[in-house]
Parts: structure tokens; sequence; C-alpha cells
């Protein structure tokens, strides 16, 4: 059996185990979900509210979250500090001071037990009929806020400098083969260099990621309780078991001088280990939420895999160009620059398959998929690794008729792009997959009479990806029966064959509240159609122009 066959068979074999543990993550590694809110989105409460309460679809971190609350002129209310309700611990709430009447923004920034950032915002008002002023002061609030943290440029140079070294450090154990080639002095100091630098920057990660998710400072560094927090999320584990698996790696690379490496026992150590370092950068980003979560995880770690053994590979090369040209020459049977040919004629082709893939599974389809930042810096990211694989067609082209030698230049502009394309696949960990965040919040407000009968329509954001509704009826003046029902409908101008149904459910006394997954930009019709308890139907119309992600 040949060497590179035996690899590939070590490759199958984590991969087969790669598949067994991770797909049952599916069940639970969804995003969680904001379910319900009190006071009530939207809503007039006769009363201040003791409390202002959060229900999730699954665990938040009290320590990794904050709920502030702002007044009809912008300013900060003082809050309590945030806790569990009722010991469960999807439910989180913060004590209010009493309040005076008026329109109220709740702004809230959490961190579920994945570890990943929840933010939004909502209104509600204090008193006996609505001001009016609610839907302005919540777009107001949410367009002025800094929702970003101070400690996202270092994060993100964490992120950068993880994905590069672990690109570098399983590249060159795939390239050389790892054996008798590894002991060379410089590769061994490579080998070593992208080890100590995973390690570090995946350990500052750990100790960043707590002050990161409650937008704190470097003081929050040192603060016990976030950090067990951090440890109690997915994130936190995932971290925690890659600065174990590369404890592993340091042993497997000290074992080199020894001549571990020419036992069968440490290639197969070494797959597995490399396997689980991949795996959980999959663990720690956007595939841990996607639909199905397990198969988005696998595509992403194969998708590194092959990342790995292509850019990475050209990495070792532009680095190490003359001792491998050396061991080329020198040591037979080696030819590692064709070894290396020959593996990304075949990497390439697979790591792009399953980028797009990946992409796919994150984003929930391929509508729209290049409309918002995160589709646009994929598509940068698709540009360029395009371009590299021009090149790489073309050197090894060059390789065959000239050989080595010839390829030297085209193997130092490949490894400048791989570069790119590694702060490229940062911009997307970073950049949320449905492209709403906070700055980008819009609210369309419209106050609409029918038959003595007013109902305000609320609808936010007023972006492509999800949204929430709210529909108050309200007479103008004296008491309202309550409506038999309330249905809302979506239709597109652009393509009337685009029509969305909102299931609505009623929250309170004639407040109708349902959530609507806008599937495009551009104008829509939004028709609400209500049924008077003795059956008499009434039916309002307004537009909405929806932004592009």
């Amino acid at each position: 059996m040949t060497l590179t066959s035996r690899w590939l068979g070590r490759i199958v074999m984590a991969v087969v185990a790669l598949l067994a543990f991770a797909m049952p993550l599916e069940r639970v590694m969804a995003h969680a979900q904001l379910e319900q809110t009190s006071p009530v989105a939207s809503s007039v409460v006769p009363n201040s509210p003791s409390e202002i309460v959060l229900q999730f679809s699954e665990r938040i971190e009290t320590k990794l979250g904050k709920i502030e609350l702002f007044d009809r002129n912008s300013r900060r209310v003082d809050v309590g500090a945030l806790q569990y309700k009722n010991n469960d611990k999807s439910i989180v709430a913060v004590n209010v001071p009493n309040l005076d009447p008026g329109p109220f923004v709740v702004v809230w920034n959490v961190t579920s037990s994945d570890g990943h950032n929840l933010n939004g915002a909502f209104s509600f008002e204090v008193g006996n009929q609505s001001s009016g002023e609610a839907a302005q002061l919540l777009e107001t609030v949410v367009t002025t806020i800094n929702n970003d943290s101070p400690l996202s440029p270092y994060i993100n140079v964490l992120r950068y400098f993880s994905l590069v070294s672990m690109v570098l450090m399983i590249g060159l154990v795939i390239l050389v083969g790892g054996g008798e080639l590894l002991r060379e002095k410089r590769l061994l100091s490579l080998l070593s260099t992208a080890l100590a630098v995973l390690f570090i920057s995946t350990f500052g990660k750990l100790l960043l990621q707590g002050p990161y998710a409650i937008r704190g400072s470097w003081g929050d560094i040192g603060d016990i309780d976030v950090l067990r927090d951090v440890l109690d999320t997915r994130v936190g584990l995932a971290l925690v078991f890659r600065l174990f698996l590369l404890i592993v790696a340091t042993v497997l690379l000290l074992g080199i001088s020894r001549g571990w490496n020419q036992s069968p026992l440490w290639p197969n150590v070494a797959v597995f280990t490399a396997i689980g370092i991949v795996l959980t950068f999959g663990l720690t980003g956007h595939p841990s939420a996607a639909s199905p979560a397990g198969l988005a995880v696998v595509v992403d770690a194969i998708h590194l895999w092959f990342l790995a053994m292509w850019i990475g590979g050209t990495l070792v090369l532009a680095a190490a160009w003359k001792t491998l040209i050396r061991a080329d020459a020198l040591v037979r049977d080696v030819h590692v620059v064709q070894r290396f040919s020959r593996y990304a004629t075949f990497a390439m082709p697979i790591t792009a398959i399953s980028g797009i893939i990946s992409a796919v599974l994150i984003k929930g389809g391929v509508s729209d998929i290049f409309e918002n930042r995160y589709g646009r810096i994929l598509l940068i990211k698709i540009i360029v690794v395009a371009i590299i694989v021009v090149i790489g067609v073309s050197a090894r082209r060059v390789l065959r008729r000239r050989g080595a030698s010839g390829i030297r230049r085209a193997v130092l502009f490949e490894a400048t792009l791989g570069l790119i394309v590694f702060g490229l696949s940062v911009g997307l960990i970073v950049t949320p997959p449905d492209g709403i965040d906070m700055s980008a919040t819009s609210v369309h407000s419209a106050t609409l009479v029918q038959d003595d009968v007013v109902v305000d329509i609320t609808v936010s954001p007023i972006r492509v990806g999800p949204a929430e509704i709210h529909v108050i009826l309200s007479p103008p003046r004296g008491s309202l029966d309550p409506m038999k029902s309330v249905d809302v409908v979506f239709t597109s101008q652009a393509d009337t064959t685009k029509v969305v149904v909102i299931d609505m459910i009623e929250v309170g006394p004639n407040h109708w509240s349902g959530f609507v997954e806008i599937p495009s930009g551009g104008l829509w019709d939004v028709v609400t159609d209500v049924v008077r308890d003795d059956g008499t139907p009434l039916q309002y119309s307004t537009v909405i122009d929806v932004a592009s992600k």
C-alpha cells in the first residue's frame, strides 16, 4: 500500500468518526429564539410593570447579556441585574423602577448556550392609550445605540490567526506525509510555530469570549463569573476541547525527535487529533446554528480539511521552499512538490463545492444568497478562490513541463491570495448570515380606520428575513368587542406569486401578533382581514418598502 493510500484511508476513517459524532448535534444546536416578552411588544399597559421578562426557546447565559430600557427622550433608565426567573434558564428578567406614562424601548443583548450573540429591541407604552410615538422612538434608539463590542477587532484577529495556523499545521503534516521529512529543522520549526500560535489564539479567544459577548472591556477578562459562564456554553466547551487536542498534538510533536512518527500509531492519532481540531471550528461558528446543524458542521469540517490540504500546502511550500526542493532532489521517492500537485488537483474542487454547500446550509437556501453583507463577502471569497484555481492550474502545467523551479513565483502568489481568503473567512464568521443587526433595524407603523375601528399595524424590522408583526385594534372612543379572527397576508408587488400568509395569535385583548419570513426586498402589500364578533368583515391595506439585506 502506498503512502498516499494509507493516509487517505486514515482520513476516511476519521471522517466516518466525525459523521457519527456530529450528526446528533442537529437536535440541540439551533439558535435560541425569543418566544415571548412581558410587557408584550408594541402593547399599551395601564400600569408601570415591575419587571421586564424575556422568554427564549433555550437556555440563556445571564452573565453574558443585558437588558436596557430607554424612555421617550432616548435616555437610559436604570434597571436591575439580569437574572433567571422561576429557576428557568430560558427565561430572564430585570427589575425596573416605577415608570411614568409614555413610550419605552427595551434593548436586549444575550448569549445562548451555543455561544451565539442574540439581540433585538421592542417598544411598549405605559398609560391608558397609545401616544403614537413608540414606533419612532424604537427606530431612534436602535439606530443610535452602539451594539458593537470594543473587543471585536481583537477577537477577530485571534480568529484569523487560529484559522491560518490550523490550516498551516494540518497542511504541513498532510504534505510531508508525517514521515522522516518532518525531522527537517525548517519544517519542525514551522510546525512548532503553527501549533504555538493556534494554542495562544485559542486560549485568548476563550478569555475574550465572555467580555466580547457582554460588550465589556479588557477589565472583564479577570471576571471569574463571566469565564465560568463561557465554559457552560458549547463554544466554551469546544474551545476547551481544542486546547486539549492541541496538548495531544504537542506530545505528538515532541515524539517526532524520538522517532515516534515511524510507529503506525502516530499517524492514526495525528489524523484523529487533526480532525477533532477542525471540527471545533464549526462548533464555534455559524454551522453549529444552521439547519440541519450536524450536517452543516460536517460539511464545514470537510471544507476546512481540504482547504488545509490545498491552501495550507501552498503556504508550506511558500514558507519552506528551499527545504522541500532540497528534499525532492536528495531523498528518494519524496517528490513533495509533485505530491502537492496531485493533492491540490482533487482538493480544489472539493474545497469549492463543500464551501458552497456550507454557505447554502448556513443561509438556509440559495434565494437572495448574495443580497446582504454576508453574501457579498462570500461572493468576493468565491472570486478570489477562483483566481487561485486558475493560477494553480497554470502552475501545474508549468510543473509538468519545467519542473518545480518554474512555479516558485506562482506558489508565492497563491499563498498571498490564500491569506486573503482566510481574512474573508473571518469576515463570514463574524457577519450574521441573516444580515439583520441593530443598526439596520427599521420599523413600519401604520394607523388605519374602517367602520369606526382603528387598527395599528407594526412590522419590525422591514428587511429581508425574519420580522415581527403586531395588529392592535381599538375604537375611536368607547369599548370594542373582541375580534373573532385576524389574518395578515404579504404580497410582493414585483412578483404577485410571492404570497406569505402569517399565522396570527391573540396575545392580549384585541392585540394580535405573528412572525413573518420576508423572502425578498421591494414593495409589499400588507392586507389585514379582520372578522368582528358579529361576523362583519373588515379589511385594511398598507404598503411596506422592504430593504434588501
